[in-house]
């Protein structure tokens, strides 16, 4: 086992928090990485993004009949393509620079129309595209001690250590769970503030 790609915290630093001195027993080891990655991707669940940074091509979204966009791992850090996808085929709107603008939290605005194009994502499904890279370079510490408390309940009620409750360190902390492998109320209260509103889309069946 391994850490995957999305890990928001890594076993040192887990070490560290639990104050518990290393962790050398190879299967113990295998238990927090399986732990860390499980955290790691109900964390993005919860927050609707992905977090480590990354080059994404392609990257297809659903219109939503509106000037505004956001990207699915902000903050946006540079824009290379959008594309719309339509029945006469694929208009490249970044074509056009003065035609649409984005900032740092990751949202992407048309201000006017190319060609056949209006100034707004046309409602369908999938058939935005988006180019782009985005995502932080470094975990936000907030994110990373959700993630700790996360692992640290679930290493609590596995084959893990379950002793380690009763240490004086960071892991000392009274976590609360609210579904059956559910982020702990407190790694929640980190959260929030990253967490991607839901923008649905309705497509009509006439389309």
């Amino acid at each position: 086992m391994a850490l995957n790609d999305n890990a928001l915290c890594d076993i040192s630093l887990f070490e560290k928090w639990l104050d518990a001195g290393p962790i050398d027993d190879p299967e113990k080891r295998q238990i927090v990485e399986i732990h860390i990655n499980t955290a790691s991707n109900a964390i993005e669940r919860f927050c609707r993004r992905q977090f480590k940074r990354a080059t994404l091509t392609d990257e297809a979204y659903d219109g939503n009949d509106s000037a505004m966009i956001r990207v699915r791992r902000p903050p946006l850090v540079a824009l290379t393509a959008i594309k719309i996808v339509g029945d006469a085929g694929t208009t490249d709107i970044s074509a056009s620079t003065n035609s649409f603008k984005w900032d740092d939290k990751g949202y992407i605005t048309l201000v006017s129309s190319v060609g056949l194009v209006p100034a707004r994502f046309p409602l369908g499904r999938q058939n935005v595209l988006l180019s782009y890279t985005g995502g932080y370079d470094v975990t936000p510490p907030e994110v990373q001690l959700a993630a700790l408390y996360a692992v640290a309940h679930h290493w609590y009620g596995s084959a893990g250590d379950p002793s380690a409750r009763s240490r004086s360190g960071g892991g000392a902390t009274t976590v609360r769970v609210i579904e059956p492998w559910g982020l702990p109320a407190d790694a929640i209260a980190l959260l929030r503030p990253f967490r991607i509103p839901v923008t649905r889309t309705i497509v009509s069946r006439n389309r």
